[in-house]
């Protein structure tokens, strides 16, 4: 089971860790805004944002989800297209 945070909802997944997060967002849960186009990663209609902690502060960088495995995302805050908002990004300063 992978535990993680999609945009504002705690996401419990019983996947196999190698699942892809694109598949996850666009076809589990519904969020179309990240875009599916040409699975390697070159194109980056994919990229979402990955947040973790770091030394304390909650820290972001723009991955693809298209080559993401699901447990690399377990324990992070996983932000797509329809999540961006200012009040998404700064209020999850600690981990769940």
């Amino acid at each position: 089971m992978s535990k993680f945070l999609l945009n504002q909802h705690l996401v419990e997944e019983d996947l196999p860790d190698s699942a892809i997060v694109l598949d996850i967002i666009r076809h589990r849960r519904g969020l179309t805004g990240t875009k599916e186009v040409c699975r390697e990663g070159d194109c980056g209609a994919c990229q979402v944002l990955l947040g973790k902690l770091i030394e304390g502060q909650l820290q972001y960088q723009s991955v693809n989800a298209c080559l993401l495995p699901l447990g690399a995302v377990a324990g992070f805050h996983v932000v797509t297209i329809e999540g961006i908002t200012v009040s998404n990004l700064t209020r999850f300063n600690k981990p769940w």
